[in-house]
């Protein structure tokens, strides 16, 4: 479902247009409903749930892309030699009441 709607939102001006959906997908389970209510979260309450595993799962990938990310950033950091790194110096801003007087 949460895939169709995407792919439809994309053709149209909405501000989750460019969202992606994340894999895997959270199955939905009695436990996730449950959680709130008790006022825990799904780990300190169920965390051998389907819906438990599925978070731990999802909360991987992201970890597994965000580290991909780093490297990729870190071998491009490191590609580029001192001689191309330019500083741009900031001028300290002037108060309004100096500019008043």
């Amino acid at each position: 479902d949460l895939e169709s709607f995407f792919e439809e939102a994309r053709q149209q001006e909405s501000p989750w247009r460019f969202a992606p959906v994340r894999r895997p997908p959270i199955r939905g389970n009695i436990k996730l409903a449950e959680c709130p209510s008790i006022g825990q979260t799904l780990l300190e309450y169920a965390p051998q749930a389907s819906g438990a595993e599925d978070y731990g799962a999802l909360v991987a990938s992201l970890l597994k892309e965000w580290d991909a990310m780093l490297a990729k950033a870190k071998k491009s950091e490191a590609a580029t030699s001192p001689s191309e790194v330019h500083v741009v110096a900031r001028q300290p801003a002037t108060p309004a009441t100096e500019a008043a007087t």
